[in-house]
């Protein structure tokens, strides 16, 4: 019997059992109806104060990028390709114990396959093909369809958060075999065929910028690939990193910023 580590999808909130404080839920595949994408954004609108539909699409996205990075985690980490399909996950609104809305989603089966050592490159190819051609593209354009966003900027929604557990990957220990085999995963995905995102270019091909970290004095912080349009939620704004905010208006923001905590 295959072992799958439930840690794989804990690590990314994908849990089987239900959970305490669950609003809503509903199947994966459902979204990918014009539908179920219209019935998830029109429940989960109130619940983070969207003034229109198309923050809901954006805010899900980045949600759903740990679902993704859970994918390639698992094929480099612990050479298992897991059942992350539509058919097999749900999406659950859920209120945290702090009081916040969060969404993580709902495993119907822990079941997979291995990933063999003999031809690995050509299965992670095929893998990864099939997934954002089947599972994250017609996910992805039915939300956008639905809530009158371009789905080129759900596409952009997902590097700033890929990379961003991509680079935690590197604190943890991992010695020269999976090294190369997550140069080798990353690789295919950078080179993957356009076709397969039904786009001109790869979307998770992305050249980020960085400016230096209100946070953190003399550290550099990633700016977004794209806007989250936080600015379209009840009392929101545009986040220091949005690439939609001029050199002049990020700089008098930090300069607030500073100020408050002063």
């Amino acid at each position: 019997m295959l072992n799958i580590p439930l840690t794989i999808y804990e690590k990314y909130t994908i849990y089987q059992e239900p959970q305490l404080d669950t609003l809503y839920e509903i199947e994966l595949w459902k979204l990918a109806e014009k539908e179920g994408a219209r019935e998830f954004a029109e429940a989960y609108a109130p619940h983070i104060k969207a003034l229109s539909l198309d923050v809901t699409a954006t805010y899900f996205t980045a949600n759903f990028t740990r679902v993704i990075t859970a994918f390639h985690y698992a094929l480099w980490h612990d050479g298992l390709h897991i059942d992350l399909t539509l058919r097999n996950l749900t999406v659950r609104i859920v209120k945290h114990p702090k009081g916040f809305i969060t969404l993580n989603f709902g495993l119907k089966k822990v079941q997979g396959a291995e990933v063999s050592l003999t031809d690995r490159k050509l299965q992670i190819i095929s893998m990864q093909t099939a997934f954002y051609r089947e599972e994250v593209r017609p996910l992805l354009e039915s939300l956008a369809s639905v809530v009158g966003i371009s789905v080129g900027m759900l596409w952009g929604v997902i590097p700033t958060y890929f990379q961003y557990y991509h680079d935690l990957w590197f604190d943890e220990p991992m010695n020269e075999l999976q090294r190369m085999q997550l140069a080798s995963d990353m690789e295919v995905l950078h080179q993957l065929s356009p076709v397969v995102f039904g786009r001109v270019k790869n979307p998770m091909v992305a050249k980020f910028r960085y400016m230096e970290s209100p946070y953190e004095p003399g550290e550099q912080i990633r700016m977004k690939n794209t806007c989250c349009l936080a600015y379209k939620t009840e009392g929101g704004d545009y986040c220091i990193t949005c690439p939609r905010l001029n050199d002049t208006e990020r700089t008098r923001r930090i300069e607030e910023y500073k100020a408050k905590q002063a």
